[in-house]
């Protein structure tokens, strides 16, 4: 048994820049166990070039575990990322170089009056990449992934590649995520498997239940585990640095209806797409601008409702969305009204 509390500070409206502060620490409920605290700092970019979407991150990050031995790591990772669509499927190659160091330190009792100290010392390299593969299928947003590692962290040094595929599935307030990854590590042929559900309580509380049975973390090299946990996730506070761009500008008359453009400011989501009563509620894929995504649609006219969907599994409407109400199952609906033209 154990518990866990932290948080995490997000930037997003920087243009195509966005930055995050995080910091938990944890604790084992059993006398013998041990308590650790961990954070990072990082900053993501990401730019549209032609049809191509570059971007990344570099992050620092430490660790620090204490009893019945002490551990501490600290580094620096760079992931760069190149993404492209290609019809239904979008398609991310990424890179990840980790450098950094690590300490241990024990106490070993031999039987004398006084205790052996242990400590030894080493570096963290990881260096490798992999390839993604997503789409959307109704509801569902699908993922299969392939990676490769060389990993060197002393304690199991050596060649890390993987294969991995994903679901998530999101219905009202209720989201279901599924994974499964298959480890070649330097020990053995191993699996990993995660199950998560997560359920939206108001607007700012999330309660999710996580079962997880892991492989040996290439990182740290520390070996699998299978866990269960059980937590809450509550947004204390939100605040625009910035007046926000509107999400929806009328256009141009068309027929009888109206040009109208759809747009989101770029955050730190992969994938973006639109749903609404225009689509029959299937996500349509928007396009990456700068630092929004944008869609422009022409609407008929009468009243219209939207939300939309981040990275396939995340419905979300703005604070400053227009005519925001309750679609009657728990969920908030974005709203617009089209006039006929005479």
């Amino acid at each position: 048994m154990l518990g866990w509390l932290g948080g995490r500070l997000r930037l997003e409206r920087l243009g195509p820049l966005a930055l995050h502060l995080s910091a938990y620490g944890g604790r084992s409920a059993e006398a013998a166990g041990g308590s650790w605290l961990n954070g990072s700092f990082g900053a993501r970019l990401s730019r549209r070039l032609g049809r191509l979407r570059a971007g990344g991150r570099l992050e620092v990050f430490g660790l620090d575990y204490s009893e019945p031995f002490s551990y501490r790591a600290y580094g620096f990772t760079a992931e760069p990322r190149l993404t492209r669509t290609f019809g239904s499927f979008t398609v991310t190659a990424r890179g990840e170089l980790t450098r950094g160091r690590w300490s241990l330190s024990d106490s070993l009792d031999a039987g004398t009056a006084e205790p052996i100290d242990l400590t030894a010392d080493g570096s963290i390299a990881l260096t490798g990449g992999g390839v993604l593969v997503a789409r959307s299928l109704g509801p569902a947003w699908l993922e299969a992934s392939a990676t490769a590692y060389d990993a060197r962290n002393g304690q199991v040094d050596g060649t890390f590649a993987s294969l991995g595929a994903s679901a998530a599935f999101s219905l009202d307030r209720i989201e279901l995520d599924l994974g499964a990854t298959l480890w070649s590590t330097p020990l053995d042929t191993e699996l990993g498997l995660d199950a998560t559900l997560s359920s939206r309580l108001g607007d700012r509380v999330i309660a999710y239940a996580t079962v997880e049975k892991t492989a040996t973390d290439p990182l740290y090299g520390s070996p699998g585990s299978v866990t269960a946990s059980f937590g809450v996730s509550w947004r204390l506070a939100a605040r625009r640095l910035s007046a926000a761009a509107p999400v929806v500008e009328l256009a141009e008359a068309v027929g009888s209806g109206r040009k109208v453009r759809f747009q989101l400011p770029a955050g730190d989501a992969e994938r973006v797409a639109l749903a609404g009563t225009f689509t029959d509620w299937e996500p349509r894929a928007m396009r990456r601008s700068g630092d929004r995504w944008i869609l422009e649609l022409v609407l008929e006219p009468g009243l219209h409702q939207f939300v939309f969907l981040l990275d396939g599994d995340r419905w979300y409407v703005p604070d400053h969305a227009p005519g925001i109400v309750d679609d009657g199952w728990g969920r908030r609906n974005a709203s617009l009204v089209i006039v006929q033209e005479k």
